[in-house]
């Protein structure tokens, strides 16, 4: 090997070492965050992500209070528990230190985006019918949802009884 390409060497040798070392004493965040992808994710990765996602969108929902319902059960639906961690992905990446200044706003671009989707497919949710094994709607009376259709009502057989009524 000739000597130019042996000094080559030598300091990409050295340049990864520096890139270790840094990455050693800055621990997690020399760590670049990426988007989540959640088919990719252990059962128990998963189960650790859902608790940070849960502890995000109840964050989202008090500093937004207007923005789309979602039903309580909605941890139990991939397709919206995809969106949501794509969005908190996307404020992650917008709020980060190297992001442009504009990127707050388009934050809130997609926030609106995605609201729609969620209120789209909120509203095609069936899981208020009592053999699912769970109850849909973010409201103060757990009977009461602002997803529920009449049909669901009248698949539920026991809709409007009170126990032992």
């Amino acid at each position: 090997m000739p000597a130019d390409e042996r000094g080559l060497a030598r300091r990409i040798t050295q340049f990864l070492a520096v890139a270790d070392q840094l990455r050693e004493d800055l621990g997690p965040a020399a760590v670049r965050p990426h988007p989540m992808h959640w088919p990719s994710l252990s059962a128990e990765d998963q189960t650790k992500e859902l608790d940070d996602l849960r502890a995000w969108v109840d964050q989202l929902a008090v500093r937004f209070p207007l923005l789309v319902k979602l039903p309580t059960c909605w941890s139990q639906h991939n397709d919206l528990v995809e969106v949501l961690a794509s969005l908190r992905d996307a404020e992650r990446g917008c709020y980060a230190e190297t992001a442009p200044l504009a990127a707050a706003a388009e934050w809130h671009r997609i926030l609106r985006e995605t609201e729609a989707r969620l209120d789209h497919w909120i509203k095609r949710l069936r899981c208020g019918v009592a053999a699912r094994g769970h109850v849909t709607g973010r409201t103060a009376d757990p009977e009461v949802s602002p997803t529920r259709t009449p049909r669901d009502e009248a698949a539920t057989p026991d809709a409007g009884r009170t126990p032992g009524g």
